[in-house]
C-alpha cells in the first residue's frame, strides 16, 4: 500500500511540472520559517541571559514606607536566604543621579552594592568580562558601564537630588524642597568597568559600594 501511494504521486508531479514549484514552494516557507524561529528563540536567550547577569531572579522593595527604602534590609536578606531554593541574596540601594564625564553631566543609575555579599556567579561575570574585580575595594570607588567614557583610575563626580516631599531624618520632618547631594573633593576613583552586553545597562549604570 506504501509503495502504491508512493508510485501514485511520483506519476502525478511528473504529469505537471507546476508541481515541482508548488513542492519547493512549501520546502522553502516551512525552511524560513525554522531558520527565524531558531534565530529568534537564541537571541531571546542570549538577551535573557546577559540582562539576567545584573539583575536578579526577584527583587524586594519596599512597600508603603514613606522614604522609600528598606531599613531592615539585613533581617529580610536573612529570611530570603532560608527559604527553599534559594541561592543568595544581597542588599541594594537604587537611585537616579548625574555623573560629571568629560566636562558634561550625563544621567546615571547609580546602584550601592556591598561586594562581599555579591556572590551571584553570573553578576561577577559581567564584570569580569569588562576587567573588573570587587576584591579588594575600599575607599569611594565607582565600578561604571562600558560604554561610558571613562577610565580605570580617572575620576567623576555625581550628583543627586531627593525629590521634594521625602523625609528628612535630620530635620524629622517632611522637606518640600528638592534637596541636592554633590560629591566633594574629586569624587569617586573608577576602579573599574563592567560588561553585561546590554546597551541600556552598560552607558548608564554605576555601581557604589
Amino acid at each position: 500500500h506504501l509503495m502504491y501511494s508512493f508510485f501514485l504521486a511520483l506519476r502525478y508531479l511528473r504529469a505537471h511540472r507546476v508541481m515541482y514549484f508548488a513542492v519547493a514552494g512549501v520546502a522553502v516557507g516551512i525552511s524560513v520559517i525554522l531558520v527565524v524561529t531558531s534565530l529568534m528563540g537564541g537571541f531571546t536567550r542570549d538577551l535573557r541571559g546577559l540582562v539576567r547577569g545584573l539583575q536578579s531572579h526577584l527583587q524586594v522593595e519596599a512597600y508603603g514606607v514613606r522614604s522609600g527604602f528598606l531599613t531592615d534590609y539585613e533581617r529580610r536578606a536573612d529570611e530570603i536566604r532560608a527559604m527553599p531554593h534559594v541561592a543568595s541574596a544581597a542588599p541594594r540601594l537604587e537611585y537616579a543621579a548625574w555623573m560629571g564625564v568629560k566636562g558634561a553631566r550625563r544621567p546615571v543609575r547609580i546602584i550601592g552594592i556591598d561586594p562581599s555579599r555579591e556572590t551571584d556567579p553570573e553578576f561577577l561575570a559581567a564584570f569580569r568580562r569588562g576587567g573588573a574585580s570587587l576584591d579588594s575595594l575600599n575607599g569611594d570607588w565607582a565600578v561604571v558601564g562600558w560604554d561610558i567614557p571613562l577610565e580605570k583610575d580617572d575620576y567623576a563626580a555625581l550628583v543627586t537630588a531627593r525629590e521634594p516631599g521625602a523625609y528628612d531624618r535630620a530635620k524629622k520632618l517632611e522637606s518640600f524642597e528638592p534637596f541636592v547631594c554633590v560629591t566633594q573633593g574629586d569624587g569617586f576613583l573608577i576602579a573599574g568597568k563592567f560588561r553585561s552586553g546590554v546597551w541600556d545597562y552598560d552607558s548608564s549604570t554605576v555601581f557604589l559600594p
